[in-house]
């Protein structure tokens, strides 16, 4: 029985176990061997079987143009367990400027659902920090440094508690229905956040991007965000989209003043509840069948408030062109 147990032990070694019933990642097995069956030597690890994968020490992309962990399976949970997933790109400046770039993805996942992220760093990847597909998670998770976005899912995804900082794309993207919470995202060379639609954007903190702070499309929630100092329009919104108790500070580059906004939405938008302040040009522009109501407009550099959108009452305004506190 003992030599049974012992050949068994054997038996299920090289799929390297980690805690909890997870299989292992490290660098050592990556570079190498490959860390379980279906991942061939060095980089990309390439996970081919849904389950629990989690790193036991840091990966090092050996360049630009090569992935860290590439999801080839449905269903896949990835804890970097506080380890960093590491290329050698480097992105500085004011705007960013990235080097060395390239295709590779510190995780990638695009072509398939149900992945989940969280716990650890993504830097220095090439193109994208993470890129996964559609009803994926990603959380707690700080994505820096990569070429292009810092964090990005395809559709009907979650990203939450994570920051994306100083990427040479958007900061954290998603197309339809990714809902975002609680992250943020600074210094990236795009938009800070960026949703196609029916998106939830809530309780996050966007500022000094290069883009838009936030920039929805049709039908989203934008609801209780910072967004401080990004050189294109604070919010940007279109498309029956409401926009509801956010910040909105110092917004534009004060280059065309006229076209650096507080708050803009195209279409159809409720506006609500939202301090709107010492944006480089008007605080608010709203187009057809947009209403507003309950927003303080002060202190914007070209006025409070333009476009066609309809006032439904509560508002104050203040500041240069201003006709009435009340916001007609």
């Amino acid at each position: 029985m003992r030599i049974l147990f012992a050949s068994f032990v054997l038996l299920i070694s090289p799929l390297a176990l980690a805690s909890e019933g997870s299989l292992e990642i490290n660098h050592a097995c990556a570079s190498g061997p490959g860390c379980f069956p279906g991942d061939p030597p060095g980089y990309p690890v390439v996970i081919t079987e849904a389950g629990s994968y989690r790193l036991t020490s840091n990966l090092v992309i050996p360049n630009a143009s090569t992935d860290g962990v590439r999801i080839a399976s449905d269903d896949v949970s990835l804890d970097l367990a506080g380890f960093e997933v590491r290329g050698p790109t480097s992105c500085s400046g004011t705007p960013v400027v990235c080097s060395p770039t390239g295709s590779g993805r510190g995780v990638s996942g695009a072509s398939f659902a149900g992945a989940r992220v969280r716990n650890g760093r993504v830097i220095g990847a090439g193109s994208d920090g993470i890129s996964l597909g559609s009803a994926a998670a990603v959380e707690d998770v700080h994505a820096t440094s990569n070429g292009r976005d810092g964090i990005i899912i395809v559709s009907h995804g979650l990203i939450q508690n994570s920051k994306a900082h100083e990427n040479g794309g958007h900061g954290i993207a998603g197309g339809s229905s990714v809902n975002m919470f609680g992250n943020v995202t600074s210094l990236n060379l795009g938009n800070g956040i960026d949703c196609q639609g029916a998106c939830i954007v809530a309780r996050n903190t966007s500022s000094s991007n290069e883009g838009n702070g936030i920039d929805v499309w049709w039908s989203a929630l934008v609801q209780g965000n910072t967004v401080y100092s990004n050189d294109g329009d604070g919010i940007f919104a279109a498309n029956g989209s409401s926009i509801v108790d956010n910040t909105v500070a110092d917004s534009g580059d004060g280059n065309e003043p006229n076209t650096d906004y507080g708050i803009y939405c195209s279409t159809g938008c409720t506006v609500r509840g939202n301090t709107i302040r010492s944006n480089k040009g008007f605080g608010l522009n709203l187009g057809a069948d947009s209403i507003f109501r309950e927003n303080v407009i002060t202190d914007n550099d070209v006025g409070p408030i333009t476009g066609t959108g309809s006032s439904r009452g509560d508002n104050f305004c203040s500041g240069p062109n201003t006709v009435s506190e009340f916001c007609p």
